[in-house]
């Protein structure tokens, strides 16, 4: 805490440095090394006060640093609403992607309250960027409150929206959404896709997963590694293993993602012999299994029956020095209770390593 006979001192250099003519971008930084200083040593009020009569738009990468958080962005909003800080798009934007990150829904709406209120408020960039806020924070009813209000659209817009509805498991929603976004013209992207290959996965939607995929293939996405692990999740679930499968060969570029979805369909479909032997695969071409990976397998039909199975993988997550907490731990004990070595089951509960 910095005594207050500096704080005074600060506070008088800064009234000195008002009657300085700098150059348009000096002050810029200054000001705000200036009210950093004032922020971190005081009170909100206190800092705030010091800029009452001076417009100043802040660097808005400073916004984005770790330090940053919702007490730090209300007294932001509270400089703008004295007309202390001049907004810009810069700023809003940086303000609404830290209350994205952090999942702040309140800042948030108060950030799109003085939005509204600007001389700025009809610059789609910045209303994409509410839209594709309300809804990562879960709230899809302002998002798409904000999406029907637009008077103009384009595909970053609409991919906010289908993505919001897949990230919120409301798969009919986001389908519907993309019905209207290709009726209106509309180029989905890779990204759009992706989340509409999760959604018909979500509701064992195979019909609706082909129309998606020829899709994909119409607008040469199909190879892109992200919708192409979405795509061979989706035909896993939807229970169309040979699909699956076709799919993955295809992809030029794999990663841990389309590796853990095929194995995963495998597992989940009771292929436990094929799934092992994909998990051989994975790490002979580099790729590293995860958590997700192991607890499907000793999730499968074929490990849970199998003791010597279920200790060959319990051998390589000791060897993977993977912390045996959550799924992991709990599906090493699950398998060893169902192959019947209570002993076993045990002596894991004991000493879980």
């Amino acid at each position: 805490m910095i005594q207050p006979n500096i704080l005074s001192s600060i506070s008088r250099f800064y009234g000195h440095f008002k009657s300085f003519h700098l150059s348009p971008i000096q002050p810029i930084k200054c000001h705000w090394n200036i009210f950093r200083t004032l922020w971190g040593c005081s009170t909100p009020d206190t800092a705030g006060d010091n800029f009452d009569n001076s417009s100043i738009i802040i660097d808005h990468t400073n916004l984005l640093r770790p330090s940053f958080n919702s007490k730090t962005g209300l007294h932001v909003l509270d400089l703008i609403d004295r007309g202390s800080l001049e907004p810009d798009r810069n700023l809003y934007n940086t303000l609404l992607k830290r209350c994205t990150q952090l999942g702040k829904l309140k800042e948030g709406k108060l950030v799109h309250y003085h939005f509204l209120n600007s001389n700025i408020r009809d610059d789609i960039v910045i209303q994409n960027s509410i839209v594709f806020m309300y809804a990562m924070c879960g709230s899809l009813d302002d998002a798409r409150h904000v999406f029907d209000e637009m008077q103009k659209k384009d595909m970053v817009t609409w991919t906010s929206l289908i993505t919001g509805y897949a990230q919120n498991e409301r798969a009919v929603d986001a389908l519907v959404m993309f019905s209207q976004m290709v009726r209106d013209e509309y180029k989905p992207n890779e990204f759009t896709l992706s989340s509409l290959v999760k959604c018909c996965g979500l509701i064992l939607s195979y019909k609706d997963g082909r129309q998606v995929h020829a899709c994909c293939v119409k607008y040469g996405c199909s190879g892109n590694v992200f919708v192409g692990s979405s795509l061979v999740d989706m035909y896993a679930r939807c229970g169309y293993l040979g699909e699956a499968r076709l799919v993955f060969e295809k992809l030029v570029s794999k990663n841990e993602v389309s590796w853990n979805a095929l194995i995963c369909g495998y597992a989940r479909m009771g292929e436990g012999e094929e799934a092992l032997a994909l998990f051989v695969k994975m790490q002979r071409e580099g790729y590293r299994p995860t958590d997700f990976t192991y607890s499907a397998l000793l999730s499968s039909s074929s490990c849970v029956g199998s003791l010597e199975k279920g200790k060959w993988l319990h051998a390589h997550v000791i060897k993977s020095r993977r912390k045996l907490a959550g799924y992991v731990g709990n599906n090493l004990l699950h398998m060893y209770a169902k192959s019947g070595s209570i002993r076993d089951a045990k002596k894991f509960t004991k000493n879980p390593k």
